[in-house]
């Protein structure tokens, strides 16, 4: 069992990593989306919505916000 788990953990690391990496590429750090001061503390202010938004995808943003 303990076999299996370094290939797991290390995909699963990888994924975060280069998904964080990927979404700080994208994201600049002074979007006006990420401010959470004005109380847009929604989903819409996570940078992966932004970076999607910014993307041009037009559908997706929505699905992993649901009121």
């Amino acid at each position: 069992m303990w076999a299996q788990s370094p290939p797991f953990i290390t995909g699963i690391l990888l994924f975060y990593i280069l998904g964080t990496l990927v979404i700080g590429l994208l994201v600049p750090s002074n979007d006006p989306g990420l401010d959470l001061k004005e109380g847009k503390g929604t989903a819409a202010a996570s940078p992966f919505v932004i970076a999607i938004k910014r993307a041009g995808i037009k559908g997706l943003p929505s699905v992993g916000y649901i009121p």
